[in-house]
């Protein structure tokens, strides 16, 4: 049956053909839209994975340069307190030796004054024995040279016994006397001596070389 067909329904439709079309475009730049985010938040998410995988890498090397520089700090915590415990050892040790040597210089010293007072007593009693002996008795060095002098050669010359230490045997005993000549030995010989006051006297003469240590 033929039917006719008006002039809106054909409007009608035609619209609702491009109400469809209309859609569907909609929808492909929807989708295209999607796409393109989809595309960007993928490249957001390898950046993101790529910067948090550099990140990690950076905390380890700098976790493993801390644990490194930790590691180098306590070896050198350890040798110094090692060279510590060394230097006190070694200054106890030297304390120790410091009181020894204090000790022994204590003990010297109480010897050294002993030996001396014991030399000083002998010395003393020498040179009684030799100031109250009759003869003249004059000591002389390797030079020649008055060392000891007793009150009898003193009273023989008339010269202080303290004028005499220190000259030469020539001028105690006269320009004719030799050190190494007539009298040497324990010999005895005859000898003129000059007083202080220029007068002169005969003395007998014994010299003899006295050899210690």
């Amino acid at each position: 049956v033929p039917r006719s067909v008006s002039g809106s329904g054909v409007v009608g439709a035609l619209g609702g053909t491009l109400a469809v079309l209309v859609s569907l475009s909609r929808c492909r730049a929807w989708q295209n839209e999607s796409t393109e985010l989809l595309k960007g938040c993928e490249k957001l998410s390898a950046v993101s994975h790529q910067s948090l995988q550099a990140q990690i890498i950076g905390e380890r090397q700098a976790t493993d340069q801390a644990e490194k520089r930790n590691k180098e700090l306590a070896d050198r915590n350890a040798f110094l307190e090692e060279e510590l415990d060394k230097r006190k050892r070694s200054e106890k040790t030297l304390h120790e030796q410091q009181r020894e040597l204090a000790r022994s210089r204590d003990v010297l010293e109480l010897h050294i004054r002993e030996r001396t007072q014991a030399i000083e007593k002998l010395q003393h009693r020498y040179e009684l024995i030799l100031n109250s002996a009759g003869e003249g008795i004059c000591g002389l060095d390797a030079n020649g040279k008055a060392t000891y002098v007793n009150p009898a050669a003193s009273r023989m010359t008339g010269f202080d016994a303290k004028e005499l230490v220190g000259r030469p045997e020539n001028e105690i005993f006269g320009a004719t006397f030799s050190a190494t000549g007539n009298g040497a030995s324990g010999s005895k010989e005859d000898q003129t001596f000059r007083r202080r006051d220029g007068s002169t006297f005969i003395v007998e003469l014994v010299k003899t070389p006295i050899v210690e240590h």
